[in-house]
């Protein structure tokens, strides 16, 4: 539960940057683009909201499936026994063993309050208990507000409103009846249920026009599915309670939900009839406005949406669709994820090898004395790309290597170096005792020991590293240098060369 939690404020802090640049550009966005396209976008952030998934659980995906094909990988070609043409080939295995300590998980300690409870599980259940009370809320106020329509309303019988009712369902192609109901303890027609969506209307009188105006806008609500919409937002707000950009946005999500269905309503309209409608809903804005269930799409909002809602009917000028901002929008938000899993695969390709090297870095490495083939092959990969190349085993005193074939020159005392560039080498050296020992001679080398990085030094622009492994009671050094600016290609090379140091 921790981990969902953790995972629900990642994606909260991401979704508010993007809800924060939308309020910010709201005013521009609202004078030259429709409604419509905005209240999409609020439904995309919605739903992102609730879903708690993020990139960093793709990249930790990813991650993993690449390591086990890559262990996968290198156990089948230590495995391979070929006989081909009568030849006696040698089978190479180098077996290593971590301790422990290095494959156990460390749980993440949090401080605890006297009653052993962690610090994060108490602000669990903290953010538990403030869904439970939202949710209790609402869907409290939900219930009884429904029973009330149950017990005191009634089924409207007026043949005017249901022949309108029939025909704007035919024009809004709605195919299933709508259920309309009088209700005087209400003074704004709105549609409410989740399953079966009900249209209410007050008991005050409307003339013809009026009631056109109250039941299109209702059915429009009712066509769009909007109530599931206002369900979506009521879960987003139940998750991220906590973050009042999420109430905001679901604040603006509503209001261009209302605008957007204004704009339905008055499409391919004459001056008139939008003049009309506009002229209904200033004198709505006299009217007091009860309390918002808020699983329910209302006609009258509070006096600052109304007049919202009048400025864009009258607005002079044809709006711009704003298809085109909202796909670069959503391309963007999909190539900021896609970007992340790129990422994620091309580090992984780069530093598989270097992983499993330095993890094995960290502890003492027994090595155990097996018989070796003369020529494998060796795979890298670098900047994304696997090479291949044919490698020769070199012996020393005591040990042995595979190195690429003619690419290094052997200047004796276990040191080659590098024919492509001189100012890399590798070399083998022994050490006597146990590892401390050997580790205490390298710091005082200048070398640093760290979990991250294993054994290394940084001098005049040259990277030095080093792996201990242990025989018996001795330490051997497996050590290699290269230019800092080479990280890339010698840094990858070197760590899969130095993997395949075995003692013979």
């Amino acid at each position: 539960m921790e981990n969902i939690l953790l995972s629900f404020i990642g994606i909260s802090v991401q979704c508010s940057l993007v809800i924060l640049v939308m309020l910010l550009l709201t005013p521009f966005l609202n004078r030259h683009y429709i409604s419509n396209w905005k209240y999409w976008v609020w439904i995309l952030l919605a739903a992102r909201l609730v879903l708690p998934f993020n990139s960093g659980n793709a990249k930790d995906f990813i991650n993993k499936v690449i390591q086990e094909e890559s262990q996968g990988s290198m156990e089948y070609k230590n495995g391979i026994t070929d006989s081909r043409k009568g030849q006696d080939w040698r089978t190479g295995r180098i077996v290593i063993e971590i301790p422990e300590r290095m494959t156990t998980p460390v749980a993440a300690k949090y401080p605890e309050i006297s009653s052993g409870i962690t610090l994060l599980g108490l602000v669990v259940f903290i953010w538990i208990a403030g869904i439970i009370i939202f949710i209790s809320v609402h869907l409290a106020s939900y219930i009884y507000y429904r029973k009330q329509i149950a017990e005191n309303g009634r089924v409207a019988e007026d043949q005017d409103i249901l022949g309108q009712i029939q025909a704007l369902g035919h024009e809004l192609h709605i195919r299933h009846p709508i259920h309309a109901v009088i209700f005087k303890g209400t003074q704004s027609p709105f549609v409410t249920g989740i399953f079966k969506p009900v249209l209410v209307l007050p008991e005050e009188q409307y003339n013809k026009e009026q009631m056109y105006f109250i039941l299109k806008h209702e059915m429009v609500h009712i066509k769009r599915r909007d109530i599931y919409i206002k369900l979506l937002l009521a879960a987003a707000s139940a998750v991220h309670w906590f973050n009042p950009l999420v109430w905001i946005m679901c604040r603006e999500a509503a209001l261009d939900m209302e605008l957007s269905c204004d704009e339905k309503v008055t499409r391919d309209a004459g001056f008139d009839v939008r003049k009309a409608y506009a002229e209904f809903l200033l004198e709505a804005l006299s009217r007091q406005c009860e309390r918002k269930n808020i699983l329910s799409v209302r006609f009258y909002d509070e006096k600052e949406v109304m007049k919202m809602r009048f400025k864009n009917i009258l607005v002079k000028g044809k709006k711009k669709y704003g298809i085109c901002v909202l796909v670069c929008a959503v391309i963007l938000a999909a190539g900021t994820g896609s970007q992340a899993i790129c990422l994620a695969i091309q580090d992984n390709s780069r530093a598989v090898s270097a992983r499993l090297v330095e993890k094995e870095s960290q502890a003492a490495i027994k090595t155990k004395s097996v018989k070796t083939e003369s020529i494998k092959t060796l795979e890298f990969t670098k900047e994304g790309e696997t090479e291949k190349k044919k490698a020769l085993l070199v012996a020393g005193d005591g040990y042995g290597i595979y190195l690429p074939d003619g690419e290094w020159t052997d200047s004796g005392s276990g040191k080659w170096v590098s024919k492509i560039n001189e100012d890399v080498n590798l070399w083998v050296k022994s050490f006597k005792g146990g590892r401390r020992q050997a580790e205490k001679k390298l710091s005082k080398d200048g070398y640093k020991i760290s979990k991250k990085q294993g054994i290394i030094k940084k001098k005049d622009g040259t990277v030095y590293k080093c792996r201990l492994y242990k025989s018996g009671k001795n330490i051997w050094g497996v050590f290699y240098s290269y230019p800092a600016e080479a990280e890339e290609g010698w840094g990858s090379e070197l760590l899969v060369i130095a993997d395949t140091f075995v003692v013979q």
